[in-house]
């Protein structure tokens, strides 16, 4: 089922420099609340305080790099950008960048999706300040990448649908008024079955198969689990899978649920089609009050990848309803 359209936060939220703190707050709210569900600490300073670190909110980088940041700087701005908005925009890069000597990404939120030309300069401003550099922390010595990417309302839906607590605040007609709620507990690769280890958030490389699990394969094996809590039966017709990204990076030495799985559902991606789409000629059910769990095998991922990294999200399409993921990396 598609979403509907739905008005933007820029519509929905008053002008002016409240509504610019208003606009901040709830996206505070939502990263929270996404990161925290992941086990990942989002950092956010309040209001009073000012930028720190000279942007909005950051998550810090592993253990050996805690320095490689990725940074949030949100701007109550329109789709069509002034010139004095694109200025402040690239003087918060600016800023960022000397701040932050280590910075990998850095994640610009308004409340609206880029037009076309917004897009466009967008892109010139990412062919400026994009860049590759060498990190050394702790005797390591990565070679890192600085990136620059934008989220407006087609992921701040995105964020919402997956946080009803947080996204019913302004937007209630994407959720039922009866009580309880239906949502995906939980996604990710299952470690037990394929070699895939985690590495960073939702970021995962390929690795021989452990000596604890001698049967584990090459294929990634998705593991989703989705909880009913309301009153209605719900029937998974389709699922997606996006392929969002592919990329090839030069490589060095390589320094839980107790819930029963329904079964495997096993599926091999063409890489010519961004998007991939499995259609249940008998939609899974899901019964009222109940949770349901089930695998999702990739099949020959590693054998037909094009490049040697990949970044998908998949969508789950239900009679009502569409739940995405968070995106995966998957590094081999």
């Amino acid at each position: 089922m598609p979403i509907f359209n739905t008005s933007t936060l820029y519509s929905k939220i008053a002008s002016g420099s409240e509504g610019g703190l208003e606009f901040s707050r709830f996206v505070k709210t939502l990263l929270t609340a996404d990161y925290h569900s992941r086990g990942i600490n989002f950092i956010s300073e309040s209001d009073a305080s000012g930028d720190y670190k000279k942007v909005d909110g950051y998550i810090k980088g592993g253990i050996d790099f805690p320095d490689n940041i990725v940074g949030f700087q949100f701007k109550f701005f329109p789709a069509k950008l002034s010139q004095n908005q694109k200025q402040v925009i690239t003087k918060s890069i600016e800023m960022a960048l000397e701040e932050n000597q280590f910075i990998q990404d850095f994640i610009l939120i308004t409340p609206e999706d880029f037009m076309k030309e917004e897009q466009q300069w967008l892109d010139g401003i990412r062919e400026k300040y994009e860049k590759q550099y060498w990190a050394s922390a702790n005797g390591l010595t990565r070679k890192c990448r600085f990136s620059i990417e934008h989220w407006g309302h087609t992921k701040i839906v995105e964020l919402a649908l997956k946080h009803e607590h947080v996204g019913r605040r302004y937007f209630p007609e994407f959720f039922s008024r009866n009580g309880g709620n239906f949502k995906l507990s939980y996604s990710g690769i299952d470690r037990q079955l394929s070699s895939w280890v985690l590495n960073g958030q939702n970021g995962y490389n390929l690795r021989a198969p452990s000596e604890n699990y001698p049967n584990q394969v090459s294929d990634p094996i998705f593991d989703f689990t989705f909880k009913n809590n309301t009153s209605n039966i719900h029937l998974l017709g389709s699922i997606e899978i996006h392929i969002e990204k592919l990329w090839t990076t030069l490589k060095g030495l390589p320094q839980e649920l107790f819930l029963h799985s329904l079964g495997t559902v096993e599926y091999e991606i063409d890489f010519n089609e961004p998007i991939n789409r499995i259609v249940f000629p008998n939609p899974l059910m899901f019964e009222s009050n109940k949770a349901l769990r089930f695998h999702l095998r990739l099949t020959n991922f590693a054998q037909k990848c094009p490049h040697n990294n990949t970044q998908i999200k998949f969508w789950f399409h239900f009679d009502e309803r569409s739940i995405p993921t968070d995106s995966f990396i998957l590094g081999m």
